[in-house]
């Protein structure tokens, strides 16, 4: 039986908020407290705001004293931030930096407020750049920031973990003045994860089907939903009728792609597209074993909280997990692929599954020549000078040749044999919209040649490895190593599924 039905969130009655520990005494493989769950991001909460993001920018750390009145110049000399507090900073200089920490012991929703008084300028005039805060990881990567062009308000959705402040000029040519800022929490009580992710472990995550969280029947759960983290899986069981409850609430006005329910073999659903901030969704299931899932659909300007309640009695925690899950496809914010590329005229590169003709780089010679390989079970090389790698190694190939009976040397070239190991399978969320191939690659440090998709309505992958994500579905991303009837041609391929 399927019912949809849509209650006032003022029917408070029906849908309370409230902790979580008790709830979780019936979830099957975790702790009574929680298992799981979404979380992090850091998102523009008003138009008006300036809020950029800056993956690849790394901060500057040398030692400049700004004004000379701070020392907190540096990451390494950063000053506790305790949430809550205001921060003002004189910044009166080109190379002001004010570096701040603090840490989340849970995955929170945070409202980012900047202001900025001027009292001059530096460098060239009608030029001038505004002063900003960002935020940061541990490692000094820029997660987000906020410039003081006008009052900054931005709504931050951040795991739990340690993060900094930094207020920075990052020009000459720059407005100099006070800046303030401050950092407050949302409504802890209300904006929280029940099963906490954690920033730092991307064992936490549960984006996928594979990674799913368990939810016992009769609890109350939270989660949080942002541009680093814009999906959420959960399983439950029914052992009797019962009713499902969902309330989203969104900040900065931008909305939830929904909460999906659907059975355990994913045939049927019974409710999706839930959206609507501060509204209830209810629906009613028969016994049986169930997901929800939820994302968000802007990834740019989100930051979302949700409530869950199962209102029934359960059995196990849900379907039961598959044995060979598929590897989750994380963010890619972190990861640097390789600058450097295959070619088949790589010096002294070798890569197993390709063939290579050196018979041309080695120094040519008169008469019968033969070649010869110093490790066959790293290389073979067969007359004409074709080398077949079998194996990572390093192998000396030489030419001779034949003075009467006598064989002699004649040039010889040392390669190092590289094996590539391509992950099997993959899946990834389409709201994340592209992922580096690259990173599906052990036991090179280069790039391959090129590469494939078996099915471009699904996933586009370009010359260097950049997948884009067109559509829910399957291809297999094939990376080529070397060229034509030499290549290694469908040898290294991964299965991703895109969801």
């Amino acid at each position: 039986m399927k019912k949809k039905t849509m209650v006032s969130v003022f029917m408070a009655a029906v849908l309370t908020l409230q902790t979580v520990l008790p709830a979780f005494a019936g979830v099957a493989g975790t702790d009574a407290a929680e298992e799981t769950a979404s979380v992090l991001s850091l998102e523009e909460a008003d138009p008006a705001s300036e809020l950029v993001e800056q993956p690849d920018v790394q901060m500057p750390e040398e030692a400049v004293l700004g004004d000379g009145s701070n020392t907190n110049t540096t990451k390494e000399a950063a000053l506790e931030y305790t949430i809550g507090d205001t921060v003002t900073e004189n910044m009166e200089n080109a190379s002001y930096r004010g570096w701040y920490k603090f840490s989340l012991e849970k995955s929170a929703v945070l409202h980012f407020k900047v202001s900025f008084s001027q009292t001059g300028e530096i460098g060239t005039p009608f030029s001038w750049e505004h002063p900003f805060f960002a935020i940061t990881d541990e490692t000094g990567k820029t997660l987000y920031q906020i410039e003081t062009s006008s009052i900054g308000s931005v709504y931050l959705g951040l795991m739990k973990g340690s993060y900094y402040i930094v207020a920075w000029n990052k020009s000459d040519n720059v407005k100099l003045g006070t800046a303030t800022m401050d950092l407050t929490y949302e409504d802890q009580k209300k904006h929280y994860q029940s099963v906490v992710e954690e920033y730092a472990d991307t064992s936490t995550r549960n984006n996928t089907r594979g990674t799913a969280s368990s939810l016992a029947a009769g609890g109350t759960y939270h989660g949080i939903l942002s541009v680093m983290n814009n999906t959420d899986w959960y399983k439950f069981n029914l052992s009797s009728k019962g009713f499902v409850r969902v309330a989203t609430h969104e900040f900065g006005n931008y909305g939830f792609n929904g909460f999906n329910i659907v059975d355990a073999k994913l045939e049927n659903e019974y409710l999706t597209r839930a959206k609507e901030s501060d509204e209830i969704y209810e629906v009613e299931l028969e016994a049986g074993d169930y997901y929800i899932y939820c994302s968000d659909s802007t990834l740019e300007k989100f930051v979302g909280s949700y409530e869950i309640v199962i209102d029934g009695k359960g059995g196990s925690s849900g379907p039961n997990p598959d044995p060979n899950p598929d590897p989750v496809v994380d963010d890619d914010e972190n990861y640097t692929p390789p600058t450097a590329q295959y070619t088949p005229s790589s010096d002294s590169i070798l890569v197993v599954g390709t063939k290579c003709d050196i018979s041309s780089k080695l120094k040519s010679a008169s008469g019968k020549v033969r070649y010869v390989s110093s490790d066959k079970k790293i290389a073979s090389v067969n007359k004409k000078g074709i080398v077949k790698p079998k194996k990572a190694g390093t192998v000396t190939i030489t030419k001779e040749v034949k003075n009467g009976k006598i064989w002699s040397k004649v040039d010889s070239a040392t390669y190092k044999s590289y094996q590539p190991v391509m992950q099997k399978k993959a899946t990834i969320a389409q709201s994340k919209k592209t992922t580096d191939a690259n990173r599906f690659i052990t036991g090179v440090d280069f790039r391959p040649t090129s590469w494939e998709s078996t099915n471009t309505g699904v996933a586009m992958v370009d010359p260097n490895g950049k997948v884009k994500l067109i559509a829910a579905g399957t291809t297999k991303i094939i990376a080529v190593y070397g060229e034509g009837k030499n290549s290694s041609k469908k040898k290294y391929k991964i299965k991703l599924t895109v969801n």
